[in-house]
């Protein structure tokens, strides 16, 4: 929907390279990799979901809901190569 709540907005605006992003999606790769041990090239939303409301820049539910939407195979996992690549693109 391209709206943004005012405390994601500053949570990226107070950051000390404010909206350059934390990563490239080279590094977002790497970093979803080690949650794939069978190097399938897929974690499961269950796992990514977890991952993005627990760790480094915290996301909220709502947050993650959105940047998984349309993202999620029928099997329930996440590509995380396109999943990097879209987010960073948003």
């Amino acid at each position: 929907t391209g709206v943004i709540s005012y405390d994601a907005f500053t949570k990226v605006a107070l950051r000390v390279d404010g909206f350059k992003p934390a990563a490239t999606a080279d590094q977002l790769v790497d970093g979803f990799k080690a949650f794939d041990p069978e190097n399938t090239g897929t974690i499961s939303a269950k796992v990514l979901r977890q991952v993005l409301t627990t760790m480094g820049e915290v996301l909220s539910e709502a947050e993650v809901d959105t940047f998984l939407a349309g993202a999620v195979d029928k099997d329930g996992n996440v590509n995380y190569e396109t999943f990097a690549r879209d987010l960073l693109a948003q």
